[in-house]
C-alpha cells in the first residue's frame, strides 16, 4: 500500500514539475521572470511604461500589436534595448547589441529588433546626446536636404541640433546672444559660478539631462532638499513645519480649490442664464413679429397664413422649452448660492504660514496664483529624490555638448523675419555682426521663447516677424498660454554667515508678510559658496524697482534671521528677465485661458508654398506636460527634430525599401559659412 502511494506521489510530483517547467518556459519566453528592478528602472528612466506600449508605439506598430503574444515579444525587445542604453549611455546601442543580449527565440526576430532600435533612436529615447557611434547611417541624404537652421542655442535648440546631426542632417544654430544656454545663464564671478537663470537640476532619475551629465563627465554635486523655515527671525520647529505642510496639502489647498471650483460653477450657471435670457428674448420677438405678420395677411391667403401659423407655433414651443430650462437653471443657481463654501480654513496668523506655501506654488509655477489655472497642481513640479548643481554652471552642459558634437553656432545673430511664402525653402532675414543678410534654408527649427512670440503677434519691433502671419490657431495658443516671470537676486559676501555644511547646499525659507507672499521667500547658497540667492515672483511694479532697492530689501531680510549679516554686499546681481529682448520672461504656465490643445497648436509645423512642412517649433512652451522646465525644453527639441525627419525621410529608418530618400533638386543648399563676409542675399 505504501509503495503504491509512493509511486502515485512521485507520479504527481513529476507531473507537477512538468507543468511548472512548462509554465516557466512560457514565462521565460515572454520575459515575465525578468523581475530585476534594473530593466524596470531603465524603462522608468526613459519615461516609458514597462508593461505596455505607448500611444506612439501602438500607432507605429499597429498591425503587430494587435496580438497579445507579439505585444509581449515587442515589450521584451524594447525594454532590453532601453536597458542596454542605460547601462552605458556613452556608446551607441546597436541592433547587434540587442540581438546578443536577447535569448532564444527573441534574437531571431531580426526585422522587429531592427525596427524597434531605429524607432527608439529616431525618437531620441536611446542614442541621443554625445556618444560613440558604432554604426553609420544606412542612407545618404542629398546635400541640399541636409541643411537645417535652428533658431536659438538654448536647451531646445541644442537638443534639436544634436539630434538632427545624429540623424544625418547638418544643422547650424543662429543665436542672438553671445553665449549658449538661453534662459540657462551661468556667470563666472570671483572664482565661482553664479546661476542667474535655471540653477538646479531636478528629478534626475527620469531626466534626459542626467544622460548628458554622464556622457560629458561634468562635475556635479548631488544633495537632498530640506530647507529650514524662519518666521520673524525665529526658526519654526519640526512639528510646526510638518503641521502646516500637512494642513496645506490635505486641508487648506483643498479648501481653496473647492472654493474656486464653487465660484467657477456659479459663474458658469450665471453665464448660461444670460445666454438663455438672450435666446428667450429672440424667440419672444420672433413670435410677436409672426403674430403681427399673420394679422396683416388677407384672410383669403390661406396658404401663407398657415405657413406663418406654423412658424409662430414652433417659436412658441421653443420659447416654452427655454422657459423650463431657465427655471431649472434658476433653481440650481439659488441652491448654489445657499451652499456657500469657505475660502479659508485657518486663523489669520496661521494663514500667514500657509501663505508662504502659496508662495512656493508661485515659485514652482513662475507666476502669481491669481493668474494660474487653479486646476494645475504645481506640486507635480516638486523634485523627487536628490537634486544637483553643476560646478561649472548648468549652461556648461549645453556649451560642451555643442562643441563635442561639432554643431556650428553663430552668435550675435538676431532674426528679423521668417518667410514661408516661397517654395522649397524658408527665407530667413537676420542682423549679423557684419550687417543684415538673407538666406534660404531647406528647413528651420524655431525655438524662440513664448515671451518673444507674444511680442511677435502684436507687431513689437523687438521681435521677428512671420510672413505670412502665423495661423489663427497658433496665434490663439500664443495668447492663451501664460508666460511667467521669476527674477533672481544674487549677493556675494566675504564669508558665509548663514548655516552651512561642507559639500551641502544651504536652503531656507523666510515667511514674509501676507501681502508679499513670494517676495524673497526662498533662499539658496551653493555648496562651499560665499554667495546667496533669492527670488521674486510678484506683480510687474515690484520687478520694475531698481536693483539697489531690491538689494537693500534683501539685506534687511537676511539681518532679520542672521544679525551678523553685513550692511552691504561685495557684489550684487538683480536679473531683469522681463525686459530681456530675447526672453521677455522665464517660463510657461497654464493661465486661466490655457487648454491642452494649445500646446499642440503652438508646436504644429508650418508649410511653405509647396505644401511641405518646413518650419518647426520647439521650446519648453511646446511641451504639454513639462512646460516651464529644462526637461521640457530638451524633449521639445528632440520632438521637433524627430518630426522633421519623419516628414522628410519617412517614419523611422526601418529598412532600405521603406526609407523615402528625396530626389536632388537643381537648387543647391549649403550650410551658412562660419563668417558672413558681406551683407547680401544668397541661396544656401
Amino acid at each position: 500500500m505504501s509503495r503504491v502511494s509512493t509511486k502515485a506521489s512521485k507520479s504527481r510530483q513529476a507531473a507537477q514539475k512538468n507543468v511548472e517547467e512548462k509554465e516557466i518556459e512560457e514565462m521565460e519566453l515572454f520575459g515575465l521572470l525578468e523581475t530585476d528592478h534594473t530593466i524596470k528602472n531603465a524603462a522608468r528612466c526613459s519615461r516609458m511604461p514597462y508593461e505596455e506600449p505607448t500611444a506612439i508605439e501602438r500607432s507605429l506598430f499597429s498591425e503587430l500589436l494587435q496580438f497579445t503574444q507579439m505585444t509581449k515579444i515587442f515589450m521584451k525587445i524594447r525594454n532590453t534595448a532601453l536597458l542596454i542604453w542605460h547601462t552605458n549611455r556613452c556608446v551607441e546601442c546597436t541592433i547587434e547589441d540587442v540581438k546578443n543580449r536577447l535569448n532564444t527565440p527573441f534574437k531571431y526576430y531580426s526585422i522587429l529588433i531592427r525596427n524597434i532600435v531605429h524607432y527608439l533612436t529616431r525618437h531620441g529615447i536611446i542614442n541621443y546626446g554625445f556618444f560613440h557611434h558604432e554604426t553609420h547611417l544606412e542612407l545618404e541624404l542629398p546635400r541640399e536636404h541636409q541643411s537645417v537652421l535652428v533658431i536659438g542655442a538654448g536647451a531646445a535648440g541644442i537638443a534639436a541640433a544634436t539630434h538632427l546631426s545624429n540623424l544625418g542632417f547638418r544643422p547650424t544654430i543662429f543665436e542672438a546672444r553671445g553665449r549658449v544656454g538661453g534662459r540657462v545663464a551661468s556667470k563666472s564671478h570671483n572664482g565661482g559660478i553664479l546661476e542667474i537663470g535655471c540653477d538646479t537640476l531636478r528629478n534626475l532619475d527620469t531626466s534626459p539631462i542626467s544622460t548628458l551629465l554622464a556622457q560629458l563627465d561634468i562635475d556635479t554635486t548631488f544633495y537632498m532638499e530640506n530647507e529650514l523655515i524662519y518666521k520673524d527671525g525665529h526658526r519654526l520647529s519640526k512639528q510646526r513645519k510638518h503641521l502646516f505642510r500637512t494642513l496645506y496639502n490635505q486641508i487648506e489647498r483643498r479648501t481653496l480649490v473647492n472654493y474656486l471650483n464653487h465660484v467657477k460653477e456659479g459663474s458658469d450657471l450665471t453665464q448660461r442664464m444670460e445666454t438663455l435670457t438672450k435666446s428667450l428674448e429672440k424667440l419672444r420677438t420672433a413670435a410677436l413679429m409672426g403674430e403681427k405678420k399673420y394679422n396683416e395677411i388677407p384672410k383669403e391667403d390661406y396658404i401663407q397664413r398657415r405657413s406663418v401659423t406654423l412658424t409662430v407655433q414652433k417659436a412658441t414651443e421653443k420659447f416654452d422649452k427655454a422657459i423650463e430650462e431657465f427655471d431649472a437653471l434658476q433653481a440650481q443657481l439659488d441652491a448654489h448660492k445657499r451652499n456657500q463654501t469657505s475660502k479659508q480654513y485657518m486663523t489669520p496668523d496661521d494663514f500667514r504660514d500657509f501663505n508662504a506655501h502659496l508662495g512656493l506654488e508661485e515659485y514652482l509655477s513662475g507666476t502669481q496664483l491669481e493668474k494660474l489655472q487653479f486646476s494645475s497642481n504645481t506640486r507635480e513640479f516638486m523634485s523627487q529624490g536628490a537634486v544637483a548643481s553643476v560646478t561649472q554652471g548648468i549652461a556648461h552642459i549645453f556649451t560642451e555638448l555643442a562643441e563635442k558634437c561639432k554643431i556650428p553656432v553663430l552668435f550675435d545673430v538676431k532674426i528679423t523675419e521668417i518667410d514661408t511664402s516661397g517654395k522649397n525653402s524658408v527665407r530667413v532675414k537676420f542682423q549679423a555682426p557684419k550687417g543684415p543678410a538673407t538666406i534660404n534654408f531647406r528647413y528651420v527649427v524655431c525655438t524662440l521663447p513664448l515671451g518673444v512670440l507674444k511680442k511677435t503677434i502684436v507687431n513689437d519691433q523687438r521681435a521677428p516677424t512671420f510672413k505670412p502671419s502665423l495661423p489663427p490657431k497658433k496665434v490663439d495658443a500664443i495668447k492663451c498660454l501664460g508666460f511667467g516671470l521669476i527674477n533672481k537676486i544674487t549677493m556675494d559676501f566675504p564669508e558665509p554667515f548663514w548655516s552651512t555644511r561642507k559639500g551641502e547646499q544651504t536652503q531656507f525659507v523666510r515667511i514674509p508678510e501676507i501681502i508679499e507672499r513670494n517676495y524673497m521667500l526662498s533662499w539658496t547658497s551653493p555648496p562651499n559658496s560665499k554667495t546667496i540667492s533669492t527670488s521674486i515672483v510678484a506683480q510687474s511694479t515690484v520687478h520694475d524697482k531698481s536693483a539697489d532697492k531690491h538689494l537693500d530689501a534683501a539685506i534687511k531680510c537676511l539681518k532679520e534671521i542672521f544679525p551678523d549679516c553685513p550692511d552691504k554686499t561685495l557684489h550684487g546681481i538683480c536679473t531683469t528677465w522681463h525686459t530681456d529682448p530675447f526672453a521677455f520672461g522665464t517660463g510657461t504656465f497654464m493661465s486661466l485661458r490655457s487648454e491642452p490643445k494649445h500646446f499642440e497648436d503652438i508646436s504644429e509645423a508650418i508649410r511653405t508654398g509647396d505644401g511641405m512642412k518646413r518650419l518647426y517649433f520647439a521650446g519648453e512652451h511646446t511641451h504639454a506636460t513639462e512646460y516651464g522646465t529644462l526637461d521640457g525644453a530638451w524633449l521639445s527639441g528632440v520632438r521637433a527634430a524627430t518630426e522633421l525627419a519623419d516628414d522628410h525621410l519617412g517614419v523611422g529608418l526601418i529598412d532600405g525599401s521603406e526609407v523615402q530618400i528625396p530626389e536632388a533638386d537643381e537648387e543647391y543648399f549649403e550650410p551658412p559659412p562660419a563668417e558672413l563676409v558681406e551683407p547680401k542675399e544668397e541661396d544656401i
